[in-house]
C-alpha cells in the first residue's frame, strides 16, 4: 500500500527513482548522479559506489548476446529502452556482437523522416537486423515483420508496455506470436515482483490490455 501511494504521489521523485531502479543499475546510477545534493549526497554516493562495485553492464551484455543469437537465426530484432543513456551504452556494446551495417535507430531526437527511413531500412534487411528504439517507437509504427522484441527495461505503466509490444504483435498475422524478451534479475525481489505483476497479474505479455486501459490507468493513478 505504501509503495503504491508513493508511486502516485504528486512529487514524482519516488516514482522516477523506482522507474530507474527497475531499469537496471546503470540507469539508476546515472539518475542518482544527476540528483546529488548536500542533503542526500552521502547516501547517493554510497549507493552509486555499491552499484559500480556490483557491475553495471550485466543486463546489457545479456541483451547483446540474445540479440546476436536471434540475428544469427536471420530474425529482425527490435531493442527498446526508455532511457537514451542506456541505449547509447548498448549501441556501443552491440557493435562487438553484430555488424554495424545491420543496425538502425529510431530515436525521439531524430527527424520524423529519418525515423521513417530507419524503419524502412530495418524491414528491408532479410537476413537478420536490429532496430534500437526509445519511447518514440511506442505508437504509430507497424513492425509486424520483426520477430523479436528485446526490452532493456520495462515501463512502470503497463499501457505503455502494451503499446511497445503492440508494434510487433498486435497487427501481425503469423503462426506464432513475436518473441518478447524480458531480462530478469533473480537477486532483485523488486524487479522480480514487477515482472510477475506484468506477466501474471496483468497478462500484458500474452495479450493486449487495451480493452482495460482506462481501468489500469485508474489503478496506477489511484
Amino acid at each position: 500500500e505504501s509503495y503504491r501511494t508513493r508511486l502516485s504521489d504528486g512529487d514524482p521523485t519516488y516514482a522516477m527513482t523506482a522507474l530507474h531502479g527497475l531499469a537496471g543499475p546503470m540507469a539508476l546510477r546515472d539518475y542518482l548522479a544527476r540528483r546529488l545534493n548536500e542533503e542526500d549526497r552521502a547516501l547517493f554516493e554510497m549507493t552509486i559506489a555499491r552499484l559500480e562495485m556490483a557491475g553495471l553492464n550485466a543486463r546489457l551484455v545479456a541483451a547483446a548476446n540474445v540479440t546476436r543469437e536471434r540475428v544469427e537465426e536471420g530474425r529482425r530484432v527490435v531493442v527498446a529502452s526508455s532511457f537514451p543513456n542506456v541505449l547509447a551504452v548498448f549501441e556501443e556494446l552491440l557493435l562487438d556482437y553484430v555488424d554495424e551495417d545491420i543496425v538502425r535507430f529510431h530515436y525521439l531526437s531524430m527527424a520524423p523522416n529519418d525515423r521513417d527511413d530507419a524503419v524502412a531500412g530495418f524491414l528491408g534487411i532479410n537476413d537478420g537486423a536490429v532496430l534500437l528504439a526509445d519511447c518514440s517507437i511506442e505508437e504509430g509504427r507497424n513492425l509486424q515483420e520483426a520477430e523479436v522484441l528485446v526490452n532493456l527495461d520495462l515501463p512502470l505503466d503497463a499501457n505503455r508496455l502494451d503499446q511497445r509490444i503492440g508494434r510487433l504483435d498486435r497487427y501481425a498475422v503469423r503462426p506464432e506470436p513475436a518473441e518478447v524478451v524480458v531480462l530478469t534479475e533473480s537477486d532483485s525481489p523488486w524487479v522480480s515482483a514487477h515482472i510477475d505483476l506484468l506477466r501474471n497479474g496483468i497478462g500484458v505479455f500474452d495479450a493486449s490490455v487495451s480493452t482495460v486501459q482506462r481501468l489500469l490507468s485508474a489503478v496506477l493513478n489511484d
